[in-house]
């Protein structure tokens, strides 16, 4: 008999099986600064964070529709390696990011100290336990104890379908597998993920929608063809006061096509977020819960040999924001932030995943791709060509 700590979520059970096939899925949130580490400081903040966010010591039991998230009561490790090589812009050099989580027996989360100039800290999660924002929330807990406060706690239980407005009446029809991919057909069949980061400076308006349309201009070098964009949603504004480490997001997908613009797609997305929109569940999701962990795997196998096949997709990626923080709620214990960023979770069946994050006045972009659909070469100059397109406010 299992103590109930948190359901399991129709999207924290796909992101279960997409770890079989993909791992790490994983939220990496880094905070890069200066000053020192204190190990023994370190160690006894991690703990007293997640003693207060028991979110981020969740492991897997149970089976089917009886699966829960329960309590191990381990706090996740802490790990200290020297990555004086490593720039920082980018997964060639970065093994210790590559690091997988395992559901059943943990760790699901960890943070890494990274010693090199500058030095840098790496919050690290499982994506079925946590979001972004989960992430970021959980890692300023651990400054907070850092710095001698006592950490805020959180809501453990509640999950994204809390917070959904999903119509319960009626059935959707699963996306059909035909959007193009930003990166154009496959090249290889090199498993995993290699991903990119750029800094830009300034302020440019609807920042994530002008991604979005020139993200369609790149799909569209390679060919004609329909574009939907996902854009992770934080749900935790549906509720007053609502605090949480967990996977709070809920993907809205935008289709673009050539007569977009951003008047047309700012419109959309804000009556979207406005009425709550949130559509109906499929055939698909209705049955998740009751399909084991292994056939779940098999079918995202089959969609992305499929997908690469045929140059169609679900989606054609995902665009996230995670927003601007302050970066003195990122230091503490001897180290002074000065900025973070987040690689994007991607998998080899989601052709294109960007985040964008920043600080002050900069703003990273990071961009992760399939290896089987870019080298080295495209995905620096697919970044390269979306950053330059970008229209910086005027002064």
């Amino acid at each position: 008999m299992f103590v109930k700590a948190r359901d399991v979520s129709i999207a924290s059970r796909l992101w279960v099986a997409a770890h079989e096939l993909c791992p790490p899925i994983a939220n990496q949130v880094i905070v890069e600064g200066h000053g020192r580490f204190d190990s023994e400081k370190w160690i006894r903040a991690v703990k007293l964070a997640s003693d207060a966010n028991p979110g981020s010591r969740l492991l897997l039991r149970g089976h089917l529709g009886m699966s829960r998230w329960v309590d191990s009561g381990q706090t996740p490790p802490l790990r200290m390696i020297d990555a004086g090589d490593w720039d920082g812009c980018g997964s060639e050099g970065a093994p210790f990011l590559e690091k997988s989580f395992f559901p059943r027996r943990g760790p699901m989360a960890e943070v890494v100290l990274i010693q090199g100039d500058p030095l840098r800290v790496a919050f690290r999660s499982h994506h079925a336990l946590m979001d972004g924002r989960g992430t970021v929330f959980w890692a300023e807990e651990i400054f907070r104890a850092l710095r001698g406060e006592k950490p805020l706690g959180s809501d453990t239980a509640i999950t994204e379908n809390d917070l959904l407005n999903i119509s319960k009446q009626k059935l959707s029809t699963p996306l059909q597998h035909h959007y193009i991919a930003p990166t154009g057909r496959v090249i290889g069949n090199e498993p995993g993920i290699r991903w990119k980061r750029n800094r830009i400076r300034g302020r440019y308006p609807r920042l994530l929608l002008q991604v979005m349309l020139l993200a369609a201009r790149e799909a569209w070098k390679h060919g004609s063809g329909p574009v939907r964009l996902g854009i992770p949603v934080d749900l935790r504004a549906r509720r007053k006061g609502l605090r949480s480490t967990g996977n709070l997001t809920n993907a809205l997908f935008l289709e673009i096509t050539p007569d977009t613009t951003l008047e047309s797609l700012d419109a959309d997305l804000a009556s979207r977020l406005r009425e709550q929109r949130d559509g109906q569940l499929t055939w698909e999701d209705k049955i998740i819960s009751h399909v084991p962990l292994f056939v779940l795997d098999m079918a995202l196998r089959s969609e992305t040999r499929r997908s690469h096949r045929t140059g169609s997709y679900r989606f054609s990626g995902f665009v996230s924001n995670m927003g601007r923080f302050s970066m003195e709620g990122f230091s503490g214990g001897g180290f002074h932030a000065e900025m973070y960023w987040a690689v994007p979770v991607c998998m080899e069946s989601v052709p294109f995943s960007l985040v964008l994050s920043g600080a002050g006045d900069s703003v990273d972009i990071i961009l992760a791709i399939p290896r089987a659909l870019a080298d080295q070469r495209i995905l620096e100059e697919t970044l390269s060509r979306i950053c330059s397109g970008l229209v910086i406010a005027q002064r």
